[in-house]
């Protein structure tokens, strides 16, 4: 059986009242009885085209039909190209809204994650299936934002070139 793990907001809930505990890192058995529980029903519409999860911001041009966008943290990425380092984020996007034109990826970061102090050369990587590409449009130090744009939805991983020193 698969497993699954990612970082989600703990909910408790008490009769009439119901709070937020945190982010929290977790592992479960990725059931269908268990994953029925964590996404319901659409959350992307023709008049509601952008979705953000955690620091990940998906925008479509154009959506023709609602469906469900989910961003996922993935935790086990393939391997990125010669010279690439990740910087600590990697999700898996999807939706099953129908969509025409680009999409817009935008991810913000913490300083943190950038190693090297070098924030304008962080990388938007998308895999395609069978290698990483750069699809990278625009970057933003002040404000800790990297912005790729691409015609479908799959893993994307944001990296640093390994020589940016």
């Amino acid at each position: 059986m698969p497993r699954v793990s990612g970082c989600f907001l703990g909910v408790s809930a008490v009769p009439g009242q119901v709070r937020a505990t945190g982010l929290r890192r977790i592992t479960f058995d990725a059931t269908p009885e268990r994953f029925g529980t964590i996404w319901r029903g659409p959350n992307t519409y023709p008049d509601r085209r952008e979705i953000t999860v955690n620091n990940t911001t998906v925008s479509f041009s154009s959506v023709t039909a609602e469906g469900l966008t989910t961003v996922i943290w993935n935790g086990a990425p393939p391997a990125l190209p010669p010279g690439y380092r990740t910087c600590g984020e990697c999700y898996d996007l999807s939706t099953t809204a129908q969509y025409s034109g680009p999409i817009t990826i935008t991810m913000t970061y913490e300083e943190g994650q950038v190693l090297d102090g070098r924030e304008e050369a962080l990388t938007l990587l998308q895999w395609n299936g069978e290698a990483w590409h750069d699809i990278t449009t625009y970057r933003d130090a002040a404000s800790n934002t990297v912005r790729g744009e691409t015609d479908s939805l799959s893993r994307l991983a944001l990296a640093a070139p390994q020589d940016a020193r």
